[in-house]
Protein backbone atom coordinates (compact mmCIF):
# COMPACT_ATOMS: atom_id res chain seq x y z
CA UNK A 1 0.00 0.00 0.00
CA UNK A 2 1.69 3.28 -1.11
CA UNK A 3 0.92 6.17 1.33
CA UNK A 4 0.20 10.05 -1.04
CA UNK A 5 2.83 12.44 -0.42
CA UNK A 6 3.36 15.92 -1.22
CA UNK A 7 5.14 17.21 -3.98
CA UNK A 8 9.34 17.25 -3.39
CA UNK A 9 10.89 20.43 -2.53
CA UNK A 10 12.03 22.93 -4.15
CA UNK A 11 15.87 22.77 -3.36
CA UNK A 12 17.08 25.15 -6.47
CA UNK A 13 14.29 27.76 -5.04
CA UNK A 14 15.21 27.45 -1.56
CA UNK A 15 18.83 27.68 -2.27
CA UNK A 16 18.54 31.04 -4.16
CA UNK A 17 16.35 32.35 -1.36
CA UNK A 18 16.95 35.04 1.17
CA UNK A 19 18.54 33.14 4.49
CA UNK A 20 15.51 32.97 6.85
CA UNK A 21 15.98 33.55 10.61
CA UNK A 22 15.63 31.13 12.93
CA UNK A 23 11.45 29.73 12.75
CA UNK A 24 10.06 30.33 16.52
CA UNK A 25 9.59 26.89 18.59
CA UNK A 26 6.23 24.60 17.32
CA UNK A 27 3.42 23.67 19.08
CA UNK A 28 5.53 20.49 20.18
CA UNK A 29 8.81 23.20 21.74
CA UNK A 30 10.57 22.18 18.54
CA UNK A 31 12.80 24.90 16.68
CA UNK A 32 14.16 24.78 12.69
CA UNK A 33 17.15 26.57 11.66
CA UNK A 34 17.09 26.37 7.37
CA UNK A 35 20.35 27.56 7.60
CA UNK A 36 21.92 24.79 9.45
CA UNK A 37 23.54 21.86 8.05
CA UNK A 38 21.50 19.37 9.70
CA UNK A 39 18.47 18.44 7.56
CA UNK A 40 15.41 20.02 8.38
CA UNK A 41 14.19 16.51 9.13
CA UNK A 42 16.72 14.94 11.25
CA UNK A 43 15.73 18.84 13.47
CA UNK A 44 12.35 17.79 14.19
CA UNK A 45 12.78 14.20 14.72
CA UNK A 46 15.76 14.68 17.42
CA UNK A 47 13.34 18.19 18.99
CA UNK A 48 10.53 15.71 19.14
CA UNK A 49 12.26 12.95 20.49
CA UNK A 50 14.12 15.05 23.13
CA UNK A 51 10.88 16.51 24.32
CA UNK A 52 9.18 13.47 24.43
CA UNK A 53 12.63 11.75 26.97
CA UNK A 54 12.67 14.91 29.08
CA UNK A 55 8.86 14.61 29.56
CA UNK A 56 7.96 17.88 28.28
CA UNK A 57 5.49 16.01 25.92
CA UNK A 58 4.17 13.39 28.37
CA UNK A 59 2.49 9.65 27.25
CA UNK A 60 -0.39 9.76 25.76
CA UNK A 61 0.03 13.67 24.68
CA UNK A 62 -1.86 14.65 21.38
CA UNK A 63 0.77 15.36 18.61
CA UNK A 64 -0.20 17.90 15.46
CA UNK A 65 -0.39 16.53 11.85
CA UNK A 66 2.38 16.56 9.67
CA UNK A 67 0.26 19.14 7.69
CA UNK A 68 -0.58 21.36 10.70
CA UNK A 69 3.68 20.85 11.77
CA UNK A 70 4.68 22.04 8.95
CA UNK A 71 2.50 25.21 8.29
CA UNK A 72 3.94 26.10 12.16
CA UNK A 73 7.67 25.87 10.99
CA UNK A 74 7.40 26.76 7.75
CA UNK A 75 8.91 24.09 6.20
CA UNK A 76 7.46 21.25 3.35
CA UNK A 77 4.86 18.35 4.63
CA UNK A 78 7.36 15.91 3.11
CA UNK A 79 9.81 16.63 6.02
CA UNK A 80 7.40 16.72 8.64
CA UNK A 81 5.91 13.32 7.58
CA UNK A 82 9.34 11.77 7.26
CA UNK A 83 10.47 13.08 10.86
CA UNK A 84 7.12 12.13 12.30
CA UNK A 85 7.21 8.25 10.27
CA UNK A 86 10.53 7.60 11.93
CA UNK A 87 9.56 8.48 15.63
CA UNK A 88 6.63 6.29 15.12
CA UNK A 89 8.67 3.58 13.81
CA UNK A 90 10.87 4.16 16.59
CA UNK A 91 7.92 3.34 19.32
CA UNK A 92 7.71 7.21 19.89
CA UNK A 93 4.46 8.23 18.52
CA UNK A 94 1.41 5.77 18.33
CA UNK A 95 -1.61 6.68 15.94
CA UNK A 96 -5.17 5.72 16.68
CA UNK A 97 -7.37 5.58 13.83
CA UNK A 98 -9.96 8.29 13.50
CA UNK A 99 -7.97 9.71 16.63
CA UNK A 100 -4.70 11.34 15.21
CA UNK A 101 -1.11 10.74 16.91
CA UNK A 102 0.24 10.33 20.33
CA UNK A 103 3.19 10.53 22.27
CA UNK A 104 3.19 6.45 23.03
CA UNK A 105 2.61 4.72 26.56
CA UNK A 106 5.09 2.46 25.79
CA UNK A 107 8.18 3.89 25.24
CA UNK A 108 12.27 3.16 24.37
CA UNK A 109 14.65 4.36 26.21
CA UNK A 110 12.33 5.07 29.42
CA UNK A 111 14.96 3.48 32.18
CA UNK A 112 13.95 5.15 35.45
CA UNK A 113 11.01 7.50 33.95
CA UNK A 114 8.99 9.94 36.82
CA UNK A 115 5.30 10.29 36.47
CA UNK A 116 4.58 13.69 36.09
CA UNK A 117 1.14 14.40 36.83
CA UNK A 118 1.50 17.96 34.53
CA UNK A 119 3.06 19.47 31.91
CA UNK A 120 4.42 22.36 34.60
CA UNK A 121 5.68 19.03 36.58
CA UNK A 122 7.21 17.88 33.69
CA UNK A 123 9.01 20.77 32.82
CA UNK A 124 10.46 21.06 36.42
CA UNK A 125 11.37 17.65 36.27
CA UNK A 126 12.99 18.19 32.48
CA UNK A 127 15.30 20.92 33.89
CA UNK A 128 16.16 19.10 37.06
CA UNK A 129 17.63 16.00 34.98
CA UNK A 130 19.53 18.73 32.43
CA UNK A 131 20.91 20.40 35.77
CA UNK A 132 22.65 16.61 36.80
CA UNK A 133 24.04 16.18 33.55
CA UNK A 134 27.80 15.54 33.01
CA UNK A 135 29.27 18.20 31.66
CA UNK A 136 29.75 16.82 27.60
CA UNK A 137 31.17 18.82 24.95
CA UNK A 138 29.43 20.52 22.00
CA UNK A 139 29.90 17.80 19.77
CA UNK A 140 28.70 15.14 21.97
CA UNK A 141 25.07 17.07 22.46
CA UNK A 142 25.38 17.16 18.38
CA UNK A 143 25.86 13.88 18.13
CA UNK A 144 23.66 12.56 20.54
CA UNK A 145 20.82 14.36 19.22
CA UNK A 146 20.74 12.60 15.75
CA UNK A 147 22.56 9.46 16.96
CA UNK A 148 20.13 6.14 16.00
CA UNK A 149 17.71 4.92 18.58
CA UNK A 150 17.29 1.09 19.29
CA UNK A 151 13.94 0.40 19.61
CA UNK A 152 13.48 -1.18 23.34
CA UNK A 153 12.57 -5.21 22.81
CA UNK A 154 8.77 -5.66 23.88
CA UNK A 155 6.56 -8.80 24.68
CA UNK A 156 4.10 -7.18 22.22
CA UNK A 157 5.23 -7.92 18.44
CA UNK A 158 5.21 -4.62 16.96
CA UNK A 159 4.94 -4.96 12.55
CA UNK A 160 7.44 -3.03 10.85
CA UNK A 161 9.51 -1.78 13.74
CA UNK A 162 12.75 -0.24 12.28
CA UNK A 163 15.55 -1.98 11.12
CA UNK A 164 14.45 -5.25 13.17
CA UNK A 165 14.30 -8.52 10.58
CA UNK A 166 11.56 -11.22 12.07
CA UNK A 167 12.91 -12.60 14.75
CA UNK A 168 10.63 -14.91 15.57
CA UNK A 169 11.25 -16.61 12.66
CA UNK A 170 14.86 -17.49 13.30
CA UNK A 171 15.71 -20.49 13.18
CA UNK A 172 17.40 -21.26 16.87
CA UNK A 173 17.71 -24.76 17.15
CA UNK A 174 19.73 -24.93 14.43
CA UNK A 175 22.21 -22.19 15.35
CA UNK A 176 22.68 -23.19 18.57
CA UNK A 177 23.36 -26.80 17.22
CA UNK A 178 25.99 -25.92 14.87
CA UNK A 179 27.10 -23.21 17.43
CA UNK A 180 27.89 -26.05 19.89
CA UNK A 181 29.67 -27.93 17.50
CA UNK A 182 32.00 -24.98 16.69
CA UNK A 183 32.54 -24.31 20.39
CA UNK A 184 33.70 -28.18 20.73
CA UNK A 185 36.14 -27.06 18.21
CA UNK A 186 37.68 -24.06 20.81
CA UNK A 187 41.37 -23.90 21.27
CA UNK A 188 43.58 -22.04 23.63
CA UNK A 189 44.55 -19.95 19.98
CA UNK A 190 41.27 -18.76 20.06
CA UNK A 191 41.24 -17.23 23.32
CA UNK A 192 44.09 -14.56 22.50
CA UNK A 193 44.01 -11.15 20.81
CA UNK A 194 43.06 -11.97 17.08
CA UNK A 195 44.40 -9.39 13.88
CA UNK A 196 43.43 -6.38 13.55
CA UNK A 197 41.13 -6.85 10.84
CA UNK A 198 39.37 -9.81 12.20
CA UNK A 199 39.22 -13.18 12.15
CA UNK A 200 41.31 -14.43 9.00
CA UNK A 201 38.50 -17.05 7.99
CA UNK A 202 35.76 -15.11 8.80
CA UNK A 203 37.54 -12.45 5.92
CA UNK A 204 37.76 -14.95 3.51
CA UNK A 205 34.02 -16.08 4.15
CA UNK A 206 32.70 -12.49 3.81
CA UNK A 207 34.88 -11.74 0.37
CA UNK A 208 33.50 -15.09 -0.94
CA UNK A 209 29.91 -13.94 0.27
CA UNK A 210 30.02 -10.17 -1.19
CA UNK A 211 31.65 -11.40 -4.46
CA UNK A 212 28.95 -13.98 -5.16
CA UNK A 213 25.59 -11.78 -3.64
CA UNK A 214 26.95 -8.11 -4.86
CA UNK A 215 29.39 -9.28 -7.60
CA UNK A 216 31.99 -7.25 -5.58
CA UNK A 217 36.15 -7.92 -6.08
CA UNK A 218 37.79 -8.19 -3.10
CA UNK A 219 40.32 -9.52 -1.17
CA UNK A 220 40.58 -11.08 2.21
CA UNK A 221 42.90 -8.14 3.11
CA UNK A 222 40.45 -5.40 2.36
CA UNK A 223 38.03 -6.87 4.35
CA UNK A 224 37.65 -5.19 7.98
CA UNK A 225 35.39 -6.89 10.67
CA UNK A 226 33.54 -4.33 13.00
CA UNK A 227 30.76 -4.08 15.48
CA UNK A 228 27.97 -3.68 13.23
CA UNK A 229 27.40 -1.19 10.22
CA UNK A 230 27.07 1.69 12.59
CA UNK A 231 30.60 1.14 14.32
CA UNK A 232 31.78 1.43 10.51
CA UNK A 233 30.36 4.42 9.53
CA UNK A 234 32.19 6.19 12.83
CA UNK A 235 35.29 4.18 11.87
CA UNK A 236 35.35 5.16 8.01
CA UNK A 237 34.17 9.04 9.24
CA UNK A 238 36.74 9.43 11.81
CA UNK A 239 39.51 8.26 8.93
CA UNK A 240 38.33 10.64 6.21
CA UNK A 241 36.41 13.38 6.76
CA UNK A 242 38.82 16.70 8.20
CA UNK A 243 37.18 19.12 10.88
CA UNK A 244 34.75 21.17 9.67
CA UNK A 245 35.12 19.41 5.86
CA UNK A 246 31.78 19.02 4.04
CA UNK A 247 29.86 15.82 3.73
CA UNK A 248 27.55 15.18 1.25
CA UNK A 249 24.33 13.31 2.33
CA UNK A 250 20.80 11.73 0.67
CA UNK A 251 17.79 14.17 1.91
CA UNK A 252 16.19 12.47 4.05
CA UNK A 253 19.15 10.79 5.87
CA UNK A 254 19.47 7.94 8.00
CA UNK A 255 19.94 10.05 11.26
CA UNK A 256 23.14 7.54 12.32
CA UNK A 257 25.04 8.58 9.21
CA UNK A 258 24.63 11.76 10.42
CA UNK A 259 25.52 11.19 13.86
CA UNK A 260 28.85 9.55 12.49
CA UNK A 261 29.63 12.53 10.37
CA UNK A 262 29.26 14.96 13.68
CA UNK A 263 31.56 13.02 15.87
CA UNK A 264 34.06 13.50 13.21
CA UNK A 265 33.95 17.30 13.24
CA UNK A 266 32.60 17.05 9.52
CA UNK A 267 29.77 18.62 8.16
CA UNK A 268 26.54 17.35 6.76
CA UNK A 269 25.35 19.07 3.21
CA UNK A 270 21.94 17.74 2.24
CA UNK A 271 21.38 16.50 -1.11
CA UNK A 272 17.81 15.49 -2.73
CA UNK A 273 16.29 12.46 -3.28
CA UNK A 274 14.00 11.77 -6.17
CA UNK A 275 12.18 8.67 -8.02
CA UNK A 276 16.36 7.41 -8.88
CA UNK A 277 17.90 8.07 -5.68
CA UNK A 278 20.33 10.73 -4.78
CA UNK A 279 20.21 13.79 -7.34
CA UNK A 280 23.93 13.23 -8.91
CA UNK A 281 23.37 16.92 -10.37
CA UNK A 282 22.64 18.53 -7.30
CA UNK A 283 25.51 16.78 -5.68
CA UNK A 284 28.00 18.70 -8.52
CA UNK A 285 26.07 22.11 -8.19
CA UNK A 286 24.61 22.17 -4.51
CA UNK A 287 27.74 20.16 -2.61
CA UNK A 288 30.74 21.06 -5.02
CA UNK A 289 33.02 21.33 -2.24
CA UNK A 290 31.91 17.54 -0.46
CA UNK A 291 34.67 14.95 -1.04
CA UNK A 292 33.05 12.75 0.59
CA UNK A 293 29.05 11.61 -0.28
CA UNK A 294 27.19 9.22 1.86
CA UNK A 295 24.96 6.93 0.05
CA UNK A 296 22.39 4.29 0.69
CA UNK A 297 21.95 2.92 -3.20
CA UNK A 298 20.41 -0.53 -2.70
CA UNK A 299 16.99 0.99 -0.97
CA UNK A 300 17.25 4.49 0.14
CA UNK A 301 16.55 4.98 3.95
CA UNK A 302 14.22 5.73 4.39
CA UNK A 303 12.06 6.10 1.30
CA UNK A 304 13.32 2.82 -0.20
CA UNK A 305 14.08 4.43 -3.57
CA UNK A 306 17.06 2.11 -5.38
CA UNK A 307 20.19 5.03 -7.13
CA UNK A 308 19.24 3.58 -11.03
CA UNK A 309 22.29 2.55 -12.96
CA UNK A 310 23.16 5.66 -14.70
CA UNK A 311 23.11 7.77 -11.17
CA UNK A 312 25.34 5.12 -9.69
CA UNK A 313 27.21 5.67 -12.66
CA UNK A 314 27.30 9.36 -12.94
CA UNK A 315 28.36 9.53 -9.13
CA UNK A 316 31.54 6.62 -9.77
CA UNK A 317 32.71 9.45 -12.78
CA UNK A 318 32.21 12.72 -10.57
CA UNK A 319 34.57 10.80 -7.63
CA UNK A 320 37.40 9.75 -10.36
CA UNK A 321 36.93 12.96 -11.54
CA UNK A 322 37.43 14.79 -8.03
CA UNK A 323 39.05 12.76 -5.76
CA UNK A 324 36.20 11.86 -3.86
CA UNK A 325 35.34 9.25 -1.65
CA UNK A 326 32.06 7.46 -2.11
CA UNK A 327 30.51 5.61 1.15
CA UNK A 328 28.13 2.78 0.10
CA UNK A 329 26.26 1.84 3.13
CA UNK A 330 24.21 -1.48 1.26
CA UNK A 331 21.67 -1.01 3.75
CA UNK A 332 18.25 -3.38 2.86
CA UNK A 333 20.61 -5.44 -0.51
CA UNK A 334 19.61 -8.86 0.90
CA UNK A 335 16.62 -8.10 0.30
CA UNK A 336 14.46 -7.97 -3.56
CA UNK A 337 11.22 -6.01 -3.58
CA UNK A 338 10.29 -7.54 -7.31
CA UNK A 339 12.66 -6.11 -9.32
CA UNK A 340 16.50 -7.25 -10.44
CA UNK A 341 19.32 -6.21 -8.41
CA UNK A 342 21.74 -3.54 -9.74
CA UNK A 343 25.17 -4.20 -8.91
CA UNK A 344 26.56 -2.15 -6.25
CA UNK A 345 29.46 0.90 -6.33
CA UNK A 346 31.26 -1.01 -4.73
CA UNK A 347 31.34 -3.51 -7.67
CA UNK A 348 30.97 -1.03 -10.20
CA UNK A 349 33.86 0.95 -9.12
CA UNK A 350 37.09 0.94 -11.28
CA UNK A 351 39.39 3.23 -9.46
CA UNK A 352 39.49 2.20 -5.86
CA UNK A 353 36.94 5.00 -4.74
CA UNK A 354 34.46 3.58 -2.73
CA UNK A 355 34.70 2.03 0.77
CA UNK A 356 31.70 -0.50 1.33
CA UNK A 357 29.62 -0.96 4.36
CA UNK A 358 27.77 -4.11 5.33
CA UNK A 359 25.66 -5.71 8.45
CA UNK A 360 24.17 -9.13 8.76
CA UNK A 361 21.87 -7.76 11.08
CA UNK A 362 19.16 -8.13 9.12
CA UNK A 363 20.07 -11.43 7.79
CA UNK A 364 21.02 -13.04 11.14
CA UNK A 365 19.99 -11.14 14.14
CA UNK A 366 21.08 -7.64 15.68
CA UNK A 367 22.53 -8.10 19.03
CA UNK A 368 25.29 -10.13 16.89
CA UNK A 369 26.95 -6.83 16.58
CA UNK A 370 28.72 -7.60 13.38
CA UNK A 371 29.71 -6.01 10.55
CA UNK A 372 32.01 -5.23 7.84
CA UNK A 373 33.70 -2.58 5.40
CA UNK A 374 35.65 -3.18 2.14
CA UNK A 375 38.06 -0.80 1.33
CA UNK A 376 41.25 0.08 -1.06
CA UNK A 377 43.91 -1.76 -0.86
CA UNK A 378 46.03 1.11 0.28
CA UNK A 379 43.12 1.50 2.65
CA UNK A 380 43.36 -1.15 4.45
CA UNK A 381 46.27 -0.74 6.78
CA UNK A 382 45.08 2.41 8.03
CA UNK A 383 41.63 0.68 8.86
CA UNK A 384 42.82 -1.92 10.39
CA UNK A 385 44.85 0.24 13.03
CA UNK A 386 42.33 2.67 13.48
CA UNK A 387 39.52 -0.58 14.35
CA UNK A 388 42.44 -1.99 16.83
CA UNK A 389 42.29 1.44 18.85
CA UNK A 390 38.71 1.91 18.68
Amino acid sequence: MSIARPAARDYAAESMSAPRKDRPPGPLLVRVDPRSDTPLQTQIYAGIRRAILERVLLPGTPVPSSRALAADLGVSRTTTLLALEQLAAEGYLTSRRGAGTFVSPDLPDDGGRDAFATPVAAAKGARRRTERRPALSARTGQVVDVAPIAVRASSVPRPFRLGTPALDRFPIATWTRIARKQLGRLTFEHLDYGPPGGFPPLRQAIADYVSRSRGTRCAPDQVVVVNGAQHGLELIFQLLVDPGAAVAVEDPVYPGAVGAIAAADGRPVPVPVDAEGLDTHYLQRGAATARIVYVTPSHQFPLGVPLSLSRRLELLAWARRTGAWIVEDDYDSEFRHGARPIPCLHGLDRDGRVVYVGTFSKTLFPSLRLGFVIVPEELSPVVQRARQAS
